[in-house]
């Protein structure tokens, strides 16, 4: 078997699988659940395979357990930026990037749905002030410090919360 029919017959396999998901809902949640594998790799273009990307891990059940996360922390630190503590919070963050989730599932260190479900829950998820000054946007995808850095954010006037995860992470 070459490499173009052997994605033929992958192609085939997985829109089989979507399919079934979309006739079988119940029995497709159970099967994500119990094997964690389900839909790992993304289709590229051509004969490429692309990984698990930030995107990815915000999909499905990760979607849903965001929602939830965010909705909850909007409403801690009376409404304000966990980061700031200047602004009002409007949107969530992942204090670890979703990023490093997608690259742990690319790395065999986690499922995706343990990535989803780990990335998008309330431990993992602050307030945070969006817009085009927000700093949510400011930090993007880089993690959390008490020194500024390449790949780091240093928030302005952290919650005491802030300030444990930063120490917690920099004593590791």
């Amino acid at each position: 078997m070459n490499v173009a029919s052997g994605l033929q017959s992958a192609n085939n396999l997985h829109q089989g699988y979507q399919n079934w998901k979309k006739e079988n809902p119940n029995a497709a949640a159970a099967v994500n659940a119990v094997t964690g594998v389900a839909e790992q790799v993304v289709r590229g273009k051509g004969d490429k395979l692309d990984a698990v990307s930030s995107k990815d891990i915000r999909k499905d059940i990760g979607n849903k357990i965001f929602k939830e996360s965010r909705k909850e922390m909007l409403q801690q630190n009376n409404g304000l930026c966990e980061y700031c503590q200047n602004r009002v919070a409007t949107q969530g963050d992942h204090i670890i990037p979703a990023n490093q989730f997608a690259k742990d599932v690319n790395d065999n260190k986690k499922t995706l749905d343990e990535a989803r479900r780990e990335a998008n829950s309330r431990e993992n998820i602050v307030g945070s002030c969006g817009g085009k000054d927000g700093c949510n946007q400011i930090k993007g995808a880089r993690e959390l410090s008490s020194t500024p850095g390449k790949g780091k954010f240093v928030p302005s006037n952290p919650t005491d919360k802030i300030k444990d995860i930063i120490n917690k992470s920099e004593q590791q």
